[in-house]
């Protein structure tokens, strides 16, 4: 297909003013610049100091002294230059510190594979002026960013950029938004100052490591300075050397990346402009406004295809679940333009506002890039209305479904750490698994979320009543259940966690005051009433609870006694009874062991914040961190081992009297030995928080399908038992 039947057209009549920089733009840059030569400056004279003390120690004539005054000397002689040339490695290392994209999860696309695609881009970095890419990749992402690899080089050899198109983009936009957006890219490139941007990446990443990281060098003086004061004192006067040049480049640092911040807000900016030069103010807006549901949904298909991979199903095509996702959860919210931008007038001088302004918390010199409203308002300053093309990217692209399929593949296998045999089915095929799995987890709108994310408390399923509910009971509570009030406690039940957390965030120092007050209920408060209101909170939120428990244990009662009816007009038999009771037993045994889970993951995370705050700890800690990470390491086995015995009954996708434990292990499994020794790796920490989070993720799946499958039981019992009654009624009446 011809490129220009695919290129969306340039709007007419573009403003020059759009993409000019003004002054202010060009004194930032003129300033950052100088903060980076002061920092090299600053960098390169702390090394030189360090060399140069070395050197004079190292040279320095030995005196004629005996006894103690010479073994001092030659210890401040050459344990000195020994600490200096420490210094001076740990200063010059930081010369070759670089990053470097990681490029194996991409799938590179060849010209002679898409060519309309290369034409397209090509006819884009020309109306842009920017330079060409050197490879164009292509990932699972809902994003296109253009990637490039730096080290010290970058700050005086610009470095050569890729163009990622991130294809859960090209599914959600139409082709005069993919161009917006590739201009915008472009309008990166375009920009003789973008590489100032990632000389300052450079900068502030070398700075970074010099004055936060640490390593084996680290780990070496500090051992160092543990031993005796006669010996250790070097490695003291390293160490208050190392403070003093880390406060000078941390102050440095804060600096520059303020203005490095500035800048970046800027050059968004300025990308976007030169997008509205090319292809006018509501392209660009119009996509930005499609990316966060796309990315809801895409993350909404990536766990349902998680699920499915489970059962050993694997689908041929990420991008058709994504656009599934699209429709459930649009269905789910009763809107159907969900993720959509709004339909543009017939007048081409009339706007329409897309994005709101919201406060985030984030001060306004603390932004790396602008907020989407922020850049509404920027391109639409001239406002050109945009050329509308709705066709889809895809038509640009040779071979979708195979590319389709392998970026799938990539999908699998780095997004979602799956390491079986990829054999993909059809994708429709999987997501009949994907619908029947949402389906049986999708409980009635009529509980307005009373069974979501709780967990529920029926009693102890095995202290029965001596007699079910008679007819006339039956009948009253059917017609007064769900309760009229039920969805305003569920909404008060939401707000009042909604405050738990905010309280609880406030307490514990997760969360800080932006001022002086926050707002609660419409009431202003300090800080030193958040324990009165927390306690407060708390009380109603348990309140709250007793009131849904007691409508849980309702259910189940109401339950037990339909079964028993049924039972009984099948003649004496009971298998809705044992059917309903198992169900119960089984639910209440998966809640436990998720909860038991949840328990152990807190704990975790606790140990990990731990450790993350202190390089190093005393024995005593040592030792309590290890014990407590056998214990958790111990009670996820035991988890696992009692899920052998639960057998489910019947769910969707899974066959009755099915093991649990085959239901929530590892796929693929590697046994994680318990922790031994006087060392704690980060791999089996890695490890252990991917198996805790694995097992948990998993069991909570069959917990939600387990209470939906109940519920829709529960529903059977009452349909059957209407049906009943309604027989019965006409049987009297004769």
């Amino acid at each position: 297909m011809a490129i220009d039947t695919l290129y969306p057209p340039a709007p007419a009549n573009v403003p020059a003013e759009i993409t000019r920089l003004d002054s202010a733009y060009r004194l930032r840059v003129l300033a950052m610049i100088g903060g980076l030569f002061l920092f090299l400056f600053l960098y390169v004279f702390f090394i030189f100091l360090a060399g140069l003390l070395a050197y004079w120690l190292i040279v320095l004539p030995v005196p004629d002294l005996h006894g103690k005054a010479m073994l001092v000397f030659l210890v401040f002689k050459f344990g000195g230059a020994f600490a200096a040339i420490l210094l001076w490695l740990f200063l010059f290392k930081g010369l070759f510190k670089g990053q470097r994209v990681e490029r194996s999860t991409y799938v590179p696309l060849r010209e002679e594979d898409h060519p309309d695609l290369f034409a397209f881009i090509r006819q884009i970095y020309q109306d842009t002026g920017s330079p060409r890419p050197r490879r164009v990749y292509a990932s699972p992402e809902v994003n296109a960013a253009l990637v490039y690899d730096t080290s010290l080089l970058s700050l005086f050899i610009p470095p050569h950029k890729d163009l990622l198109i991130g294809l859960g983009l090209v599914n959600v936009v139409n082709l005069s938004e993919f161009k917006a957006v590739l201009a915008h890219e472009f309008g990166h490139f375009a920009q003789r100052s973008v590489g100032l941007g990632s000389y300052l990446y450079v900068a502030n990443r070398v700075m970074y490591d010099v004055i936060y990281s640490r390593d084996a060098l680290d780990r070496f003086v500090d051992g160092w300075g543990r031993q005796d004061i006669r010996l250790a004192f070097p490695a003291w006067g390293l160490k208050g050397v190392l403070w003093i040049v880390r406060k000078i480049l941390s102050g440095t640092y804060q600096a520059l990346n303020l203005l490095h911040l500035s800048l970046s807000r800027q050059l968004e900016y300025n990308a976007d402009n030169v997008a509205v030069r090319v292809s006018g103010s509501d392209a660009l807006i119009h996509g930005l406004a499609r990316l966060s549901f796309a990315n809801e949904c895409l993350s909404d298909a990536a766990q349902s295809l998680d699920a499915a991979a489970d059962h050993g199903l694997f689908s041929e095509d990420l991008f058709f679940h994504q656009t599934q996702a699209a429709s459930r959860l649009r269905l789910l919210r009763k809107d159907e333009r969900a993720g959509l931008p709004p339909e543009l007038p017939e007048d081409p001088a009339v706007q329409v506002q897309v994005f709101q302004p919201s406060d985030d918390g984030i001060p306004e010199r603390y932004r790396s890039h602008p907020t989407d409203y922020m850049r509404e308002q920027n391109a639409k300053r001239f406002y050109v209305r945009s050329p509308q093309d709705d066709r889809s990217p895809w038509l640009l692209f040779g071979n979708v479904a195979e590319l389709k399929t392998e970026v799938t593949r990539q999908f699998y296998r780095h997004v979602l750490g799956r390491r079986e045999d990829y054999n993909p089915q059809p994708a429709a095929d999987v997501q009949k698994f994907i619908d029947a799995e949402h389906a049986e987890r999708t409980y009635d709108p009529k509980y307005h979320g009373l069974f979501d994310d709780r967990f529920i408390n029926p009693g102890e399923v095995q202290e029965l009543p001596e007699q079910p509910w008679g007819h006339e009971e039956l009948i009253t509570w059917l017609s007064g259940w769900p309760p009229p009030d039920l969805e305003q406690q569920v909404q008060a039940y939401r707000e009042r966690q909604v405050e738990y957390n905010l309280l609880r965030g406030l307490q514990s120092g997760e969360l800080m005051l932006k001022g002086k007050t926050f707002t609660l209920r419409d009431q202003q408060y300090t800080i030193q009433d958040v324990d009165q209101l927390f306690a407060r909170v708390d009380q109603e939120l348990g309140a709250h609870l007793e009131v849904f428990q007691r409508l849980d244990r309702q259910l189940f009662l109401a339950g037990w006694s339909l079964a028993r009816h049924l039972d009984t007009s099948d003649g004496g038999g009971n298998s809705h009874e044992t059917e309903l009771l198992e169900r119960y037993r089984f639910h209440m045994a998966v809640q436990a062991l998720s909860l038991e889970l949840i328990g152990e993951q807190a704990r975790l995370q606790a140990i990990l914040n731990l450790l993350s705050k202190n390089s190093q700890l005393s024995q005593e800690d040592f030792q309590q961190v290890r014990n407590t990470l056998r214990k958790i390491h111990r009670a996820l086995t035991t988890v696992l081992e009692k899920a052998e015995s639960l057998r489910t009954p019947a769910l969707a996708n899974v066959p009755t009297n099915s093991s649990l434990y085959s239901l929530i292990v590892d796929r693929g499994d590697i046994a994680l030995p318990p922790l031994s020794g006087n060392t704690i790796t980060g791999e089996w920490l890695g490890k252990l928080m991917s198996r805790l989070e694995g097992v948990l993720g998993r069991l909570k799946r069959v917990h939600f399908k387990s209470l939906g499958s109940l519920l829709a039981y529960q529903e059977k019992l009452v349909g059957k038992w209407k049906l009943l009654a309604a027989a019965s009624s006409v049987s009297d009446a004769s």
